[in-house]
């Protein structure tokens, strides 16, 4: 797929009800910053699967840094109250009914995010302005 404006992306992904995001561990990415901007509840998929686990110590080749978390985007999603993390595959699935039940009986799905303004591009390059500032 040809690359589209970030504009035009975040339209696209307003227009839908839930958004998946699969594991990256120690790496939040900034997938999760553009959903939580546009307020559709996230669907971490997984925290806590033993073939997902397998997999990720089989070809995760980002060395984990001691005192860092290991689940940033999960520590994120609870952080903000942004979504859902579903452990492995039998509690997505659990999840999935839950959330469809949902969307059919208010035919849409809640997102009660909260505490994003310190994740806003303006406040993060502010903060990254400030180290810059203060570096000797």
């Amino acid at each position: 797929h040809p690359k589209i404006s970030n504009n035009l992306l975040l339209n696209k992904l307003y227009h839908n009800d839930l958004m998946l995001l699969f594991n990256d561990y120690s790496i939040i990415g900034t997938k999760i910053y553009d959903y939580i901007a546009i307020k559709r509840p996230i669907l971490l998929c997984y925290a806590n699967d033993i073939n997902a686990l397998r997999l990720k110590n089989k070809y995760y080749s980002k060395k984990e840094i001691d005192g860092i978390s290991h689940q940033l985007q999960e520590d994120l999603i609870n952080e903000t109250r942004s979504g859902y993390i579903a452990q492995d595959a039998s509690h997505l699935k659990i999840l999935l009914e839950r959330l469809y039940n949902e969307f059919k009986r208010n035919g849409k799905l809640e997102c009660n995010t909260s505490n994003i303004e310190k994740y806003s591009r303006k406040n993060q390059t502010k903060i990254l302005a400030d180290i810059i500032t203060n570096i000797n």
